[in-house]
């Protein structure tokens, strides 16, 4: 019945903190549950063509002096990469790689204000949950599984040889590597203006962030570029 689900929610939530607890005990840095808003950060995929390493730039400049917690996800093997980003964003980290389960994972994304990261499984599991979520788009797949939701803001590079399937032509994948960390932060920076004026009462989460009136300067819009 309602109160038995109930339970179970409240159950997974408190094993949702632990394991943060926990991470934090045991982690580079020694955090409690963070009160302030949390921003969710993936950095691995499952090939390295598709490995961006400007993430943690882009949220220092997205994100600089605002109150924010990062939380990393990802598998163990991923661990190094997310806690390297975390570091360049220089911004207080719990890095969750290897830590959750699939369904705890999805839990704790939608407590977050908003996530940052490659196109993979847990970009579709911010969707899913409706949490805010900004994407690096490579051409290998472009348009195949992303972008599909109002929640995502996609960043790109667009070259002449997108839909190659990953099968680069190029020492370098310039649709990754080469984006910009700056025009990635215009585009976190323009998500959270989306949530600071959204007429949705969840997404007015995202007001703690104080707007800083990118949405006012672009004129509207969803997505970013590189260049």
């Amino acid at each position: 019945d309602g109160d038995l689900l109930l339970s179970i929610r409240r159950q997974r939530q408190m094993c949702i903190r632990e394991r943060i607890r926990l991470a934090g005990m045991y982690g580079q840095v020694p955090v409690t549950v963070p009160s302030h808003p949390v921003v969710g950060l993936f950095a691995g995929a499952r090939f390295g063509v598709r490995i961006y390493s400007g993430y943690g730039a882009a949220l220092k400049e997205a994100l600089k002096g605002k109150p924010v917690t990062l939380i990393a996800f990802g598998t163990k093997n991923e661990f190094d990469l997310n806690q390297a980003q975390i570091g360049d964003s220089g911004l207080q980290g719990i890095n969750m790689c290897g830590q959750l389960p699939l369904r705890q994972t999805a839990a704790l994304i939608k407590q977050c204000r908003l996530v940052v990261g490659a196109e993979t499984g847990t970009a579709h599991l911010a969707c899913a949950v409706g949490t805010p979520n900004v994407i690096l788009l490579g051409g290998g797949h472009f348009g195949r599984f992303m972008p599909y939701s109002s929640k995502t803001s996609a960043v790109l590079l667009p070259l002449e040889c997108f839909g190659c399937n990953w099968k680069c032509h190029f020492p370098v994948a310039h649709c990754v590597k080469d984006v910009s960390s700056k025009i990635f932060a215009d585009a976190i920076c323009f998500s959270i203006c989306l949530l600071y004026t959204s007429p949705s009462p969840r997404d007015q989460r995202g007001s703690r962030f104080a707007c800083c009136g990118c949405k006012k300067k672009s004129g509207g819009g969803g997505g970013g570029g590189g260049g």
